[in-house]
């Protein structure tokens, strides 16, 4: 008589297909446009650059994203741990990520555009960097304000599932996907190497939290190549994170007994009393 319980090998065999979707959603993807350095050009002037980009992004079809975490229903991330908070099953969706830097010249233009932090779809990054350099060929972004100050300043635009008071942003797209219980979250293992306090920095007192998002592969090692940092103050301090997390590992995230590639946020805390 069956039980309902799977065998080991019965188990190892459903991992190598994706997991059953329970149903599908619909959300509102952002986009979003954050300084690397403090300015004084007036939001206004960054939300015409931002809709600008946006009227050049073109949605890629399939969206190809291979990694689970998108937020479901304005979930938002713990801060205190990995992830997000969940006392048992929870449905997520996926996480369309991806992070390209430019330099907003005082005239205008859009230079050196580069990808910063991948979303994991080729298809995908391609689109957000074709946006940024589209609306630059366009020549459509009028000068600097007068009294803004400065030549130029670098910026981050990125996707996002939801509009963010660190950031100027704005509606992208919506997005039609798949939904998934998932049964745990990534969780950081035991014994990891905590990040090197950067010897200035100490000497002064000064201290700092460095916020992460990146995706955790199936292994459990990060995906460098995702990595952003989404909050932090000085840059010797995200600079010691980025050197430390390479050689973390974490017990991956699962769903339907099989391990999955997760999109999650950190927070690294220095303070002088640690």
């Amino acid at each position: 008589m069956s039980t309902g319980a799977r065998s080991p090998t019965a188990a190892r065999a459903a991992c190598t297909e994706p997991p059953h979707p329970v149903t599908l959603t619909v959300d509102t993807i952002y986009g979003s446009l954050q300084a690397t350095s403090v300015h004084r050009l007036p939001t206004a002037y960054i939300e015409l650059v931002l809709r600008g980009i946006i009227d050049h992004f073109v949605v890629p079809s399939p969206l190809g994203v291979p990694v689970y975490g998108g937020s479901i229903h304005g979930s938002r991330p713990h801060r205190r741990r990995v992830s997000w908070k969940r006392t048992g099953p929870d449905s997520v969706t996926l996480a369309i990520t991806g992070a390209v830097a430019f330099t907003l010249q005082s005239d205008g233009r859009l230079t050196n555009a580069r990808l910063v932090a991948s979303s994991l779809s080729s298809s995908l990054d391609t689109h957000l960097l074709d946006a940024v350099t589209a609306l630059d060929s366009m020549h459509a972004v009028p000068p600097w304000p007068e009294g803004a100050g400065g030549d130029s300043v670098t910026l981050v635009f990125a996707p996002t599932t939801e509009s963010d008071s660190t950031s100027v942003s704005a509606p992208m797209f919506i997005s039609m996907t798949p939904v998934w219980l998932i049964e745990r979250d990534v969780s950081p293992k035991e014994g990891n190497p905590q990040p090197r306090y950067p010897a200035q920095a100490f000497e002064r007192g000064i201290g700092d939290e460095i916020l992460l998002a990146f995706a955790v592969d199936t292994s459990g090692a990060a995906r460098m190549e995702t990595v952003r940092v989404v909050r932090g103050t000085y840059r010797e301090f995200a600079e010691a994170v980025l050197d430390a997390l390479p050689n973390w590992r974490f017990e991956p995230a699962r769903i339907g007994g099989c391990a999955v590639m997760e999109y999650v946020q950190m927070p690294f805390a220095f303070r002088m009393d640690r």
